[in-house]
């Protein structure tokens, strides 16, 4: 069965854009770089990224530019790095890392959270639970509803 779309009003004279893809990239295979793109309008859902390598290691987003989604924009794990990234306008939050030796360098991280998230939750800038060896460096972390760093 299809799916279907349902409008309150008349949607006449305006744009709808509907996705169902949660991922741009997801997966649990390790040395992935991903670098030079635009990633925006993932449905990801809270917690998780539109690139999602939580489960993965040495993961690297290089000069990407990321807005537009749902839950999360990057989830990195242990080894992952975030450098010279433009993350803004997301659903929940701009980046999330668990794990050993994370970067995020020399990344602007600003307008966060426009679903409204509940930021005593988890919403806001840059999250980073249960890891050791994270540098944090360069970055422009401003404008975030919410905490812009945990």
């Amino acid at each position: 069965m299809p799916a279907r779309i349902y409008f309150a009003d008349d949607p006449s004279g305006h744009k709808g854009e509907v996705t169902v893809a949660a991922f741009a990239f997801e997966s649990a295979s390790p040395d992935v770089l991903i670098r030079n793109l635009t990633v925006e309008k993932y449905a990801s859902v809270a917690e998780n990224g539109a690139i999602h390598g939580r489960a993965a290691a040495n993961w690297a987003t290089e000069k990407c530019e990321m807005r537009l989604n749902s839950g999360a924009e990057i989830f990195i794990g242990t080894g992952g790095r975030v450098r010279d990234c433009d993350i803004h306008h997301n659903g929940q939050i701009g980046i999330l890392g668990l794990g050993h030796d994370l970067l995020i360098d020399n990344s602007r991280i600003w307008a966060k959270q426009f679903h409204g998230f509940n930021f005593r939750w988890e919403a806001g800038g840059v999250k980073i639970v249960l890891s050791d060896g994270v540098i944090f460096r360069g970055n422009h972390v401003h404008d975030n509803v919410g905490p812009g760093l945990w």
